[in-house]
């Protein structure tokens, strides 16, 4: 807290006159500042209260002068001093009273000479170093820091030459907002005293910086503006550089006439300078000592608020290099990165900044942010599924640990263990939301959704009335009604609540189609098809339109009609642009000698199918694929289908899964949405050779990596364009030979599946002039009928 002082042990020289009486008072001085460096000594032990009790020690002060002369004495001498500040009560008895006393009766000699006055400087330090302690013992045992600061201005004006008073004075008086300039202006005496003093440097720079956030934080015409321009004009000057006009608070260092710039141009000019006073009080903090961390971090602000973020980067950087523990610098500086799009880095510093203020909310609220966006990256970059998900929900599980009733971090974790099927936990989040957050409209339509899926269709339904209550311009709420209304057989409410979905959110895509669907089933195929087209002209990625389309064609053209076969066909090359390449080529199948084993390999067989280009990636290789050419080879099969229960697929797929020949090793991809009894029945039918994958709510091309792995030779889809197909697997070429079967009365349009399994009759022969329908794969026709039903 203080220094300044005098040596205990060292004897004043005799005074030139005066006689006993100045002698007296040469002892009670020294005699007083042991008192006061014993104080002090246990203050900054933290023993605070032992300094208190020392400083009030009640002791006669032995003088000629009778207890009355010497208050009267105290009280004329204490109103003259304090008059231009404040009055300051000193407790009867105390150390501070005693020293008051002395100092009054120091005043009245006027024998002594030189002795004397140095006795009456070092009485008048004591003074200062007595009023600082004092302040120190109010502000931290009373609480009182109205009379602390009072303590310290005293303590100042009664040390004007002790440099330790006067900064840690100043630094004490900086703790009152109001007495910013007031301490700016002591560390200013400070360094007047010493310039070359590193610590008053540095002092002074606090001050300004102090002062300059009180400025900006109560704007113009504050009561402290004069002081803190008279403050500019004393640095200035104090700093050694040519004389600044005061209202454009100039800092000359050189005579260049300005601050000095650095890499990033931090500084001002010094004439034709409009900006605000609290920046230039900054930028004199700047120049006093450009290695204050806090002044660098206070002008990454003002330039952060005026969109100056390159600039803003530099300070906080500039900031973080003199304090890599400044906790809202770290945050800023995260933020900043954030709006960059770096999540990493930004998790990175809002986590250095936790580390360094570890209750600071908004650092908690900021980092739960920069997870979220974390997450919503790893399920971008994983394609919403895989290891991306999961990574994506380690970000948001993070994010919950700090934020447990964030609204954004509990929906983002419900949409994510929705995602990865973890249904139960995904309910419990969208509730926790809502019972934080009731005005959640977005929660309340995805509880719904999980709720309907549930079967719980009541509650569903109020759950999209309440989403749609709390944002009338949120279309998906209405969309989900239409749809459950839809399932009810409610066609004019559903087609009520699809039009208001629309009305809502008129480029939602998804509920054109679905009202699409809604007219497909009334048999209103022409409304039918203007919706799907108006879905895709929204959405022209959209799959289930544009499976859809391509269904309901079949509903109102005949097979053969160019436009058909043309929109199949335009259909599958844009559907599998997107795909290819996703998986490596398929390595060169070679022809299987006899009695080869599967497991077997021969370098020979390889060097020959690599120099015949045997890949199975296009259709005009299929014909000659040794799959397909080597009757020696048992070929292994894979069927692709969403529909392996109660349903019609399922009765005529029965009869294929189940009664291959034993030798043939044949592998099941069930990607059914719900199972039932006779998807259980079609296991339990299955033949040792059997093989089923359970693929349920895996993405697309994990399926067809599975395909890859299994040495599929041969697979099949079942679905064609009907609902939930997976012809992206085929469209990425899982197997080096692909066909459709059974589930669609059309082509798929994807160049990639190699065969149309059909019949005479479904597909008659060309030749024979029945038909003139074109088709994208080559059509296998079976003798007889291309399917085989098998009653339950």
């Amino acid at each position: 807290l203080l220094g300044g002082r005098t040596k205990a042990g060292g004897r004043m020289e005799d005074l030139d006159g005066g006689g006993g009486e100045v002698r007296e008072m040469e002892a009670e001085v020294r005699a007083l500042r042991q008192e006061v460096h014993k104080a002090r000594f246990l203050y900054h032990r933290g023993k605070t209260k032992e300094a208190k009790q020392v400083f009030e020690n009640q002791r006669e002060t032995k003088t000629r002068e009778t207890q009355e002369d010497l208050d009267a004495a105290l009280m004329e001498t204490v109103t003259t001093t304090t008059a231009a500040t404040t009055e300051v009560q000193v407790m009867p008895g105390s150390v501070l009273d005693r020293i008051e006393r002395a100092w009054c009766r120091l005043q009245e000699l006027e024998v002594g000479g030189e002795a004397l006055v140095r006795l009456k400087r070092q009485a008048r330090r004591l003074r200062g170093e007595g009023y600082c302690v004092l302040g120190a013992l109010e502000r931290a045992l009373v609480g009182d820091t109205k009379r602390a600061a009072e303590c310290f201005v005293m303590a100042a004006e009664s040390a004007e030459d002790n440099l330790e008073v006067l900064r840690e004075s100043g630094a004490a008086l900086r703790s009152f907002p109001t007495r910013c300039h007031i301490a700016a202006r002591m560390h200013i005496r400070a360094l007047d005293l010493d310039p070359k003093d590193d610590c008053s440097r540095r002092e002074l720079a606090c001050s300004l910086n102090d002062l300059g956030t009180f400025l900006k934080a109560n704007g113009p015409g504050c009561v402290t503006e004069d002081c803190a321009r008279a403050c500019l004009e004393a640095v200035d000057s104090c700093l050694g550089g040519t004389k600044a006009a005061t209202d454009a608070g100039a800092i000359r260092l050189d005579s260049s006439g300005g601050l000095k710039r650095d890499s990033i141009g931090v500084g001002k000019p010094a004439a034709g300078d409009s900006s605000p006073l609290y920046e230039r009080v900054y930028h004199a903090a700047l120049a006093t000592s450009d290695s204050y961390a806090p002044v660098w971090y206070n002008l990454g602000v003002l330039a952060g608020e005026r969109l100056e973020h390159q600039r803003a980067e530099s300070c906080y950087r500039r900031c973080l290099e003199l304090d890599p523990r400044h906790a809202e610098c770290l945050c800023n500086l995260g933020a900043l990165l954030r709006r960059n799009g770096d999540a990493e880095g930004a998790v990175s510093l809002f986590e250095r900044s936790l580390s360094a203020s570890p209750n600071h909310h908004m650092i908690r609220a900021n980092l739960a942010a920069a997870l979220c966006d974390l997450g919503a990256r790893a399920k971008q970059e994983g394609g919403g599924g895989g290891e991306g998900l999961r990574r994506a929900t380690e970000a948001y599980e993070r994010a919950l640990a700090l934020e447990p009733t964030n609204p954004l971090v509990l929906y983002n974790l419900g949409v994510a263990y929705s995602e990865l099927g973890q249904k139960d936990r995904s309910v419990a989040m969208y509730e926790l939301c809502l019972r934080f957050h009731p005005q959640y409209a977005e929660a309340w339509n995805n509880l719904g959704v999980l709720l309907r899926d549930r079967g719980n269709e009541e509650r569903a339904i109020r759950c999209y009335e309440e989403a749609a209550r709390l944002n009338p311009k949120f279309g998906q709420p209405l969309n989900n009604l239409g749809i459950v209304f839809a399932g009810r057989g409610e066609v004019r409410r559903s087609k009520n609540a699809f039009e208001a979905a629309i009305a809502a959110s008129p480029d939602y895509a998804e509920v054109h189609n679905n009202l699409g669907v809604l007219h497909r089933d009334v048999g209103d195929m022409t409304e039918c098809l203007t919706s799907y087209k108006r879905c895709l002209f929204l959405d022209p990625k959209n799959r289930s339109a544009g499976h859809n389309l391509l269904m309901g064609l079949n509903y109102v053209k005949c097979g053969e009609e160019e436009d058909v076969c043309l929109a199949h066909e335009e259909w599958g090359e844009a559907f599998a642009r997107d795909r290819r390449g996703q998986l490596p080529p398929l390595r060169p199948v070679p022809p299987r000698r006899p009695g080869q084993k599967d497991d077997e390999e021969d370098e020979e067989d390889e060097e020959e199918a690599s120099s015949s280009g045997s890949y199975a990636n296009s259709p005009t290789q299929v014909g000659s694929h040794p799959v397909l050419a080597d009757p020696s080879r048992v070929p292994v099969v894979g069927y692709l289908s969403p529909d392996l229960f109660t349903h019609s697929v399922s009765y005529f797929a029965e009869a294929p899964i189940t009664k291959h020949s034993p030798e043939t090793r044949v592998f099941v991809y069930d990607v059914t949405p719900n199972p039932d009894a006779k998807s259980q029945r079609l296991r339990d039918l299955s033949p040792s050779n059997v093989t089923w994958r359970c693929c349920r709510g895996m993405e697309e091309d994990d399926v067809a990596r599975l395909v890859r792995k299994d040495g599929v030779d041969i697979l099949v889809e079942l679905t064609g364009h009907t609902a939930n197909n997976r012809l992206g697997v085929l469209a990425m070429r899982a197997a080096p030979v692909q066909a459709t079967w059974i589930g669609y009365p059309n082509s798929t349009g994807l160049k990639e599946c190699d065969y149309r399994i059909t019949d005479d009759v479904t597909d008659p022969d060309p030749s024979t002039g029945r038909t003139r329908q074109t088709y994208v794969e080559r059509l296998e026709r079976l003798e007889g009928c291309f399917l085989c039903y098998t009653p339950s």
